[in-house]
């Protein structure tokens, strides 16, 4: 403006007389520019498209927040001092691989204890088992039997009595040997007859039989005015001789200077293994007895009771086996808790304890994401809810992934319904098939595909217009509709399936028409 009026002044009419011609141009001008504008705004506001063949999905659309397949808190369960904690956060991990591992000190002194109280607690069933066998023959001791053959010289108890085991109740004489004690001259025998026979005569009975010299002694004693040494014969009973019966005999040609009486080999006394009160006696004093022959009987409920004791030590220390090893089984299986697994292969997502901490019983370590897996949850509207079935296509998307479209299906759908703004909605469970290099918390977008169609007629959705009109190519309209430019002629059509970019048009177009998109 200062160089305009420096040059109005410095010319005077000349410039007053241009300046109109200028305006004018300018104006010129300007109005080109505006028209050009106008024109450039009318272009890129106007866009176009054709009808043309494609395949259309029908969809329910929704979305929702990526989760793992499970969360899981790593938790321990007994107190102690972390020895190895060699992962990190983010680090991928196996299932049961050793997150951690706690000290085993303590553990490993109660398993030795255990081990030896198992040791111990055997040996006493050992020990039970064989005294209740043994006590099996408390039955049999109630049975006192004659130890030897010979003569019942003496019992001492009778029936009702109480005996007490050990102790000697009764005596029996051995009568199947007998000894004969005669004196030869000393000067005759000698230890050199030992073994040799001796024939023997009883006078009174005229009976004669043989013995065997078992014995010459070598002290030498005056009898009938003669030196004497006694020898002993050993005669096996066989003719019933009777103890105290009187005899002679003769080795060789050498006879025995006086007669002798026979004598018990033994004696055997009568001893009861068990105590008890006696129940019955079988046999009489005096008599005669053979080798295990029963003396008398005892009441057996006495030894009943012992039996049922030994029983039942045997069962307490059975019990206290099963015990013992039930406890080394509870510290050997207490041990694993000393080395905490990874329960699933996952990701590391945090870990809050490390290596040297002192840890409490149920303090949480770490958390593992299970990423085999991703699944959202979205909800669907109470109207298309009947629309959809467990096992239905989804194609997911997300901004975080631009252009890639993620296969997944419905995997659940769940009755617990929630109102929202007084519209009922079903929270139906997408399990995604695939995942990419999605996150787990990532927002994604989903299109329940409720139904196809193949090679269908359609149009962009916003070519439609309101009452079911479309704007199509008509080089013969010359007159603006609205905003709808010049070119184009208003037709109604029938519209079919429509996605979020497509509705199918089942009449009213032909293939290849360009329409007006607004």
């Amino acid at each position: 403006m200062k160089n305009i009026l420096s040059t109005l002044k410095k010319h005077g009419l000349k410039i007053i007389i241009i300046l109109p011609v200028i305006l004018i141009a300018l104006g010129s001008l300007v109005q080109m520019f505006t028209n050009d504008t106008r024109k450039a705004i009318a272009a890129e506001a106007t866009d176009k498209a054709y009808v043309e063949r494609v395949n259309l999905s029908s969809s329910i659309s929704g979305s929702g927040i990526i989760e793992p397949l499970d969360t899981y808190t790593i938790t321990a369960l007994i107190e102690g001092e972390i020895t190895e904690a060699n992962f990190e956060e983010g680090d991928f991990v196996e299932k049961d691989q050793v997150l951690y591992r706690i000290n085993t000190k303590n553990l490993d002194s109660k398993i030795e204890e255990a081990q030896l109280g198992i040791l111990r607690a055997e040996r006493n069933y050992n020990n039970a088992v064989k005294e209740y066998n043994d006590s099996q023959s408390l039955r049999e001791s109630l049975q006192v039997r004659a130890g030897t053959s010979g003569q019942l010289v003496a019992l001492n108890v009778e029936v009702g009595d109480l005996v007490t085991a050990g102790v000697p109740i009764g005596q029996i004489i051995e009568s199947n040997i007998l000894h004969l004690n005669l004196f030869f001259p000393a000067n005759k025998v000698d230890s050199s007859l030992v073994g040799q026979s001796a024939h023997i005569e009883l006078p009174q009975t005229l009976q004669s039989f043989t013995g065997t010299i078992s014995a010459v002694s070598q002290n030498e004693e005056m009898i009938e005015n003669q030196s004497a040494k006694t020898v002993t014969i050993d005669v096996i009973n066989t003719d019933n001789i009777s103890i105290g019966a009187i005899a002679i005999a003769r080795i060789n040609e050498i006879s025995s200077i006086s007669p002798g009486a026979f004598e018990p080999s033994k004696q055997k006394p009568i001893i009861a293994k068990s105590s008890g009160e006696v129940k019955s006696v079988s046999v009489q004093v005096n008599s005669q007895v053979t080798q295990n022959q029963l003396i008398l009987s005892l009441d057996t409920r006495s030894v009943e009771k012992q039996i049922e004791s030994y029983k039942n030590s045997v069962t307490v220390a059975y019990d206290a086996v099963i015990d013992a090893k039930k406890a080394l089984e509870n510290l050997q299986i207490n041990s694993d808790n000393y080395q905490i697994k990874s329960p699933v292969t996952g990701q590391v997502i945090t870990k809050q304890m490390t290596t040297g901490e002192h840890i409490a019983a149920m303090t949480p370590l770490a958390v593992v994401y299970d990423m085999s897996i991703y699944r959202f949850k979205m909800y669907i509207d109470e109207l298309d809810i009947a629309k959809v079935t467990v096992g239905q296509q989804v194609e997911v998307s997300a901004d975080a992934a631009p252009g890639q479209v993620f296969n997944s299906y419905i995997e659940k759908i769940s009755l617990e319904a929630a109102n929202n703004n007084g519209i009922t909605q079903y929270p139906v469970i997408v399990r995604m098939a695939e995942k990419g290099t999605l996150l787990p918390s990532m927002t994604v977008n989903a299109d329940i595909i409720v139904g196809k169609k193949e090679a269908v007629l359609a149009i962009p959705v916003a070519a439609l217009m309101r009452g079911n009109f479309v704007y199509v190519r008509d080089e013969l309209s010359t007159v603006a509709d609205g905003d709808v430019p010049a070119g184009y002629s208003k037709v109604e059509v029938v519209v079919g399936a429509a996605n979020s970019q497509y509705i199918e048009i089942i009449s009213g177009l032909s293939e290849g028409q360009e329409i007006y998109i607004k």
